[in-house]
């Protein structure tokens, strides 16, 4: 049960109830090895005695599995019992209100959610040539100083969001001014709240541990099998999105899109992994409400496959057996939907984080970018398509991308003004593949352009879309940046008399690897300013060119 529990296998309910823990594939691939936990009253084996002392998990109910997920028929909402029967927990009644059972109350007890809450937004201002504008947009409510809002799961969907909304509407002291809401005042821009904009809720399940404190299980647990009935083309969300097979864009109204990209990757038919599956969940009632991912990694553990599993840019599982036994599994989870990759080395170099950091830090995907020249852009026609575009308006851009079932990535440059929107193309969608990239030019372009035409600046700079401020930093240090020169030989002759031909920074002897070095680098230097330089070993000049760069 060690070797088990090192890698996080965890329990679940077997066909006749007894809570189980897989322990290793038997000598048949198919048939594994198991030790009971729990009978299916819930009394605890000596095993399992052992087990959750170890973990300190959580352990079985003698009337019900509180992990599993809710059963929705008509109004009513039921969990499984042990003895396998359906029992009611919550049902909604003719006049809209919604009754908790007993065992319900028993059921919800522990189960909390953690809403995430953007409020719609109308922002006014005015720009410097004295228009005025507004435009409708969303404001996370953290900006507002409002933590995240906790819920009972007893609540259905709808009652939750209602007091979600109620509850931050109270909480944020609200004043009116000409009629309108204020939410926000903050570099000339008046945030008001939009009473006829859609609020973005969203949610992560939390559960009360055995010591009480709060266990969040956003993603590990959840079935991967949401699809919405437009598909929604997300690729732009998605680490690596071009390495994604083609099947995890299929729309099918079943619940096996695990096992689909499955079979396509492992070349093996989809009965094949069917039965494999049913062989591990003991039955087929997984095929209800999917797999997730913890249910993929038990697949790979006994099939010896290695595994990764991804969500919200990080690495949340990873499996690598002793003995690699086929072709390895990642996988990454967006939107409640599963997209395995072609191959695992976009997530094999991550590393599983067991928290998460708010400093802002550069992901594992991401990569300085320089935009091509404006003349290279060309004018967006709501056609996606590789390439890079501009646009007047690109709230109006990101709106036509959300009402076409598409989710463009999206660049702030404040708190909540957008910078460029980027957008992965794919076959199925667009009947184009290729990343489509749209700004939105500064209302002072062409002022820009031809303030540039009168500037001595060279045929290599070329304007980029630049804001006003980001072109005159640019401007500033091309006028100024210092031409790159060499040491003439009467002062290289005068610096390694003065160094008595030793290198300036380790003070070894020169063996053929003398390397004339800047001794204040290039880029801290303006035209007209000395250039000071000095001798050193090649060894050197490599350390010190690399830690110029990561300060760069």
């Amino acid at each position: 049960m060690t070797t088990a529990i090192r890698a996080g296998r965890t329990p679940h309910r077997g066909a006749s109830n007894r809570t189980i823990l897989a322990t290793g594939a038997g000598p048949n691939r198919r048939q594994n090895k198991y030790v009971v936990l729990a009978d299916g009253a819930g009394k605890l084996t000596p095993a399992g005695a052992w087990y959750y002392e170890t973990t300190g998990a959580q352990r079985p109910r003698a009337a019900f599995s509180q992990d599993q997920e809710l059963i929705s028929r008509g109004g009513n909402d039921y969990i499984r019992t042990r003895d396998r029967r359906e029992a009611l927990v919550r049902s909604l009644r003719a006049d809209g209100s919604v009754r908790i059972t007993q065992l319900g109350r028993t059921f919800f007890r522990s189960r909390y959610r953690e809403y995430v809450v953007h409020v719609p937004v109308t922002i006014r201002g005015r720009h410097k040539n004295g228009k005025d504008y507004d435009r409708e947009d969303w404001l996370p409510l953290h900006k507002l100083g409002i933590a995240g809002i906790m819920e009972s799961e007893q609540y259905t969907k709808a009652q939750a969001h209602a007091r979600v909304r109620s509850r931050v509407l109270s909480e944020l002291g609200l004043r009116t001014q000409g009629g309108e809401t204020v939410l926000l005042e903050v570099s000339g821009e008046t945030y008001t709240y939009n009473r006829e904009g859609e609020w973005q809720i969203s949610s992560m399940a939390t559960e009360a541990g055995r010591d009480g404190e709060a266990v969040t299980d956003v993603a590990i647990r959840q079935p991967m099998a949401a699809l919405p009935t437009s598909l929604r083309a997300c690729a732009a969300q998605l680490p690596d999105p071009e390495q994604i097979l083609a099947e995890a864009f299929e729309e099918h109204a079943d619940k096996l899109c695990v096992c689909r990209q499955l079979a396509a990757l492992l070349k093996r038919t989809m009965q094949a992994i069917v039965d494999t599956l049913h062989a591990l969940k003991e039955g087929d009632e997984w095929m209800q409400h999917g797999l997730s991912a913890e249910d993929l990694r038990t697949f790979c553990i006994s099939e010896g496959y290695p595994f990764f599993f991804a969500s919200s840019s990080r690495l949340l599982l990873a499996y690598e057996p002793e003995q690699k036994q086929g072709k390895a599994i990642a996988c990454t989870l967006h939107d409640g939907h599963c997209y395995m990759y072609r191959s695992a080395r976009c997530l094999a170099s991550w590393h599983v984080r067991e928290s998460v950091s708010t400093d802002r830090a550069k992901l594992q995907q991401e990569a300085k970018s320089t935009l091509p020249p404006l003349s290279a852009w060309e004018r967006w026609d709501e056609l996606p398509r590789q390439g890079q575009f501009w646009c007047e308006d690109l709230a109006k851009v990101r709106q036509w991308f959300l009402c076409t079932g598409r989710n463009p990535r999206i660049t702030l440059k404040s708190v909540v003004d957008i910078s460029s929107l980027k957008y992965v193309c794919t076959q199925r969608k667009d009947g184009a593949e290729g990343t489509c990239k749209i700004r939105q030019l500064p209302a002072e372009a062409e002022s820009i352009q031809r303030w540039l035409a009168k500037l001595p600046l060279g045929d290599d700079f070329e304007y980029r879309g630049e804001g006003l401020p980001a072109i005159a930093q640019r401007v500033f240090s091309a006028l100024l940046k210092a031409e790159r020169r060499s040491p003439a030989q009467a002062e290289r002759q005068r610096i390694l008399e003065e160094q008595d031909r030793r290198c300036a920074l380790c003070g070894g002897h020169f063996d053929n690897d003398l390397c004339w070095d800047h001794a204040t680098p290039l880029r801290q230097t303006v035209r007209g300013q000395a250039q000071l330089f000095q001798a050193i070993c090649a060894s050197c000049h490599a350390e010190k060119t690399a830690l110029e760069g990561r300060q760069a």
